[in-house]
């Protein structure tokens, strides 16, 4: 009796696909997989309430929920330094983010990113935004001091973004702490057979592999989504790591430690 296919959970983005386009394409576990993309919120919410076996998920929802899941610990998203897609638009300078009370309207997709805004800024009040335009008519006005984009808007913002301050919210971790941030994370639900988690370890590390070995099929892919030149992509994927190291577990223990921290003001504080 055949067993039903791993249901995995990969991101929209483009920054994820030196890991993921071999289970897109089919170049890795073809009749093992059942694939479900999505935004880090939507992915976060699908694997903790049990409609996904395997996702990446917001490293902050990893924190937040380590009892719910089996963490596949020799893979993550992380960056050293700066990411050019998790960014902060302001008028303000960094020091005056870092000094300051700001009202700041936040990507409503990701839990990691906005945890992070608010460890920078230390002052911050973060709100979801609806939109962009919301976003756009409350910067013009004054009524918000930043608006944070991640993901494939962050590679291509809006043109009102233009006349702003642009806070890599990468190269400001690694500024602040020395060490690469971790933004992702991938895990399995708990209750995972022994059996099936290893194989999704199998399936990923093939799949990590296949990108590493395949870059230039992933840039022409992630060209075909987003419209971005080439060598701008090549650089931006190239600077994307997957595969986890001391350093980098260093900087997620830093992020951890900061996350968990209980005067951490939570989204909407």
């Amino acid at each position: 009796m055949s067993r039903l296919p791993l249901r995995f959970g990969v991101l929209s983005y483009v920054n994820c696909l030196p890991a993921t386009l071999a289970l897109e394409l089919g170049e890795v576990g073809t009749d093992q997989l059942s694939l479900r993309r999505g935004t880090p919120a939507q992915l976060n919410e699908a694997v903790r309430t049990g409609e996904l076996d395997v996702s990446v998920v917001s490293a902050a929802e990893y924190l937040q929920n380590p009892e719910l899941y089996h963490r596949l610990e020799d893979i993550a998203l992380w960056c050293d330094g700066p990411v050019r897609s998790v960014c902060l638009y302001s008028r303000l300078e960094r020091d005056q983010l870092e000094a300051q009370p700001v009202h700041l309207l936040v990507t409503p997709e990701s839990a990691t990113s906005v945890a992070l805004a608010r460890i920078l800024a230390k002052k911050s009040r973060t709100i979801p935004f609806t939109n962009l335009e919301q976003a756009e008519s409350a910067i013009r006005e004054g009524r918000t001091q930043g608006v944070l984009l991640i993901g494939d808007t962050a590679l291509a913002p809006p043109s009102w973004t233009e006349k702003l301050q642009i806070h890599d919210l990468g190269g400001w971790w690694k500024d602040l702490t020395g060490h690469p941030m971790t933004y992702a994370v991938w895990v399995a639900r708990r209750d995972l057979p022994k059996s099936r988690l290893q194989e999704a370890r199998d399936i990923l590390a093939r799949s990590c592999s296949w990108g590493e070995s395949n870059m230039e099929k992933v840039v022409e892919e992630a060209h075909r989504r987003s419209g971005l030149p080439r060598p701008e992509l090549h650089r931006y994927l190239t600077g994307i790591r997957f595969r986890v190291t001391p350093e980098s577990k260093a900087g997620y223990q830093i992020f951890k430690e900061k996350f968990l921290a209980p005067n951490l003001v939570r989204a909407g504080e």
